[in-house]
């Protein structure tokens, strides 16, 4: 893909479509060189 801007949409499901709790997670993002990690919140609905 090239340099352009992408979204992603997530439901909170896992392997075997589990759904992952409330709570913090680190979500990790690597592309080429690139490597940035981010902290997020993740509210129950």
């Amino acid at each position: 893909m090239g340099p352009e801007e992408y979204v992603a949409e997530w439901d909170r499901r896992v392997v075997r479509g589990r759904l992952l709790p409330s709570g913090v997670y680190f979500l990790r993002l690597e592309a080429g060189e690139f490597r940035e990690t981010r902290k997020l919140l993740l509210l129950g609905r």
